[in-house]
């Protein structure tokens, strides 16, 4: 069993401004080579930020491995709330909300997830930057957050475990971690509250 514990930012809060006009899709710049310093190679609007290239590359005219991405636009939620923000992805990476340096992960690393608590008010855009590196072998990236992932169902059902075991004189755990093909992990660390 899986279950959710967050979800990929939708297209309808991802934006980007054109001749002073809000448009969907954040701009996502891709470069050949890691430093984001020369020209980019390509340009594009991208729906959403939830890629995986593990057998190509973004796009024919950037290299396989070895490349950069930039993203920008902003976030306009259609609420307000406090939610839980960032990256699931491997290699190199950089958050940045209203300008400000919130996730840095910028040293290459295996696969996974890192996320910061941010406070969103209802359709009041919220300066996106996202930074990404690849240097060799799979890639995979989203932009995630937790809203709507309903999290006091997940602690009521580990509550009652608890409980449960509490009551029996001998208990066994299994507790497990996704893997399958591109999908080896630099830790052991379990997922999740595990």
């Amino acid at each position: 069993r899986t279950e959710a514990l967050h979800q990929t930012l939708p297209p309808n809060v991802l934006f980007h401004n054109e001749k002073e006009q809000r448009k969907s899709g954040i701009r996502g710049d891709y470069f050949n080579g890691i430093d984001l310093q020369d020209a980019p190679m390509l340009s594009r609007i991208d729906e959403r930020i939830d890629f995986q290239w593990t057998l190509f590359s973004p796009d024919p005219r950037i290299a396989f491995d070895h490349f950069a991405v930039r993203w920008e636009g902003m976030i306009v939620p259609d609420s307000s709330g406090t939610w839980h923000i960032g990256i699931e992805g491997n290699d190199g990476y950089r958050l940045f909300m209203n300008n400000a340096l919130v996730i840095d992960r910028w040293d290459d690393q295996g696969f996974g997830t890192k996320m910061i608590p941010f406070k969103f008010e209802k359709d009041v855009p919220c300066e996106l930057r996202i930074e990404y590196r690849e240097r060799v072998g799979n890639s995979r990236f989203k932009l995630i957050w937790d809203r709507n992932v309903r999290h006091d169902l997940r602690d009521a059902r580990v509550q009652r475990a608890v409980d449960l075991m509490r009551t029996c004189d001998v208990a066994i755990v299994v507790a497990g971690i996704e893997e399958g093909e591109f999908r080896d992990r630099s830790s052991l660390k379990l997922p999740g509250r595990q």
